[in-house]
């Protein structure tokens, strides 16, 4: 049973069938054959008529100031009407310079060939979608975009389409740029050596191949993790209140070393550089992190070499001054006893001038 107040199905469209042959014979004029059929009253016909003109007159008024293209077409594609908004986007002054260019002229090779598929399907009974995009030529030879939607509707007491067009041209081509800037991106960034990652709420969500390559950690692995995880157990603390500190706008340095721990514990020195950034439309920690473990230790042997050089030196010098005081200290005896024995030796005149000789030798 029917709802209160909803009609049954049948009566619904027997109703709609009445309707629909009231309006077909007011269209052509034929008023005495709805009185003889329907019943109707003469003076409610001529308000029917009136509704009807100023139906028509304000959906034909609104096509035509629509910013979006409007055809009027047949079932076979025949071209009924045209707006002029759907003229512009073609580049043609009027309907019958455009209902004279065949349909293969107006479209791009590919999209000619789709809307034959279309056609025969319609053809076969089959569905098509209302919605669908094409690629047309202009008149000047330039190539649009456009989003096209397809419904039925009454002109002129027949059944034909009406095709409402949206040109897309502009949208289409700053998406052709985006797709290629994300690729370019992509490249640059999983060819990059530098480890790139992406932090927010203090968990990884972004990583290139540099970085799982660089810790050891496969990609899965590291996504979602805290990024303290892969920080050394001795720098987290500071490296966290920094990583806070930037996300809260505060002035911390972009540029700094710390050491990455990786998955087999093995530690890797690193030069650091972050900034702020966004990540799915919020805040987010975008970094870089390039591999310094070879030149901390190149400066670290260098450290050590340094130190060796200045130990020999050092050694060297000592060296030096005990064998400076060494050879001092026999020539000094030498002389001592070979005075001592001119002393004994010479006559007593000479003494005083080896005693004095040899206190000069000792001082």
């Amino acid at each position: 049973m029917p709802k209160k107040g909803k009609l049954p199905y049948q009566e619904l469209k027997r109703r709609l069938a009445i309707l629909e042959a009231i309006l077909n014979s007011l269209r052509h004029g034929q008023a005495d054959a709805i009185i003889s059929r329907y019943g109707v009253n003469l003076l409610r016909i001529r308000e029917l008529e009136e509704t009807l003109r100023r139906s028509e007159e304000n959906f034909r008024g609104s096509m035509d100031t629509s910013p979006l293209g409007i055809r009027i077409v047949t079932e076979t594609g025949e071209t009924l009407y045209a707006n002029r908004a759907l003229l512009e986007i073609y580049g043609y002054e009027t309907l019958e310079e455009l209902q004279s260019t065949s349909t293969r002229e107006r479209y791009t090779p590919q999209a000619y060939a789709e809307h034959l598929v279309r056609r025969h399907r319609r053809q076969r009974g089959e569905y098509v979608p209302p919605n669908y995009e094409i690629s047309i030529l202009r008149k000047d030879g330039e190539v649009r975009h456009l989003e096209v939607f397809r419904k039925e509707v009454i002109w002129n007491g027949k059944r034909q389409f009406q095709v409402l067009y949206n040109d897309v041209t502009e949208r289409r081509l700053a998406e052709q740029a985006l797709r290629e800037s994300e690729i370019m991106y992509s490249a640059l960034v999983n060819q990059s050596l530098d480890g790139i990652i992406i932090i927010q709420d203090e968990v990884i969500k972004f990583i290139n191949r540099a970085f799982a390559n660089m810790t050891g950690y496969r990609e899965e692995e590291l996504l979602g993790m805290p990024f303290q995880s892969v920080v050394a157990p001795e720098d987290r603390d500071w490296v966290t209140e920094r990583h806070r500190r930037r996300m809260a706008g505060e002035a911390v340095p972009s540029v700094y070393e710390t050491r990455l721990m990786c998955k087999d514990g093995t530690l890797l020195f690193v030069e650091v550089s972050a900034g702020l950034s966004e990540y799915q439309g919020r805040p987010a920690n975008l970094t870089y992190l390039h591999n310094i473990t070879e030149r901390k230790q190149t400066e670290e042997e260098l450290k050590r070499s340094h130190e060796q050089l200045h130990n020999l030196a050092r050694y060297i010098e000592d060296v030096r001054e005990r064998e400076r005081t060494r050879i001092a200290r026999e020539l000094h005896d030498e002389m001592a006893q070979s005075l001592t024995v001119l002393k004994w030796t010479y006559p007593g005149w000479i003494r005083p001038c080896i005693k004095t000789n040899y206190h000069f030798v000792r001082r």
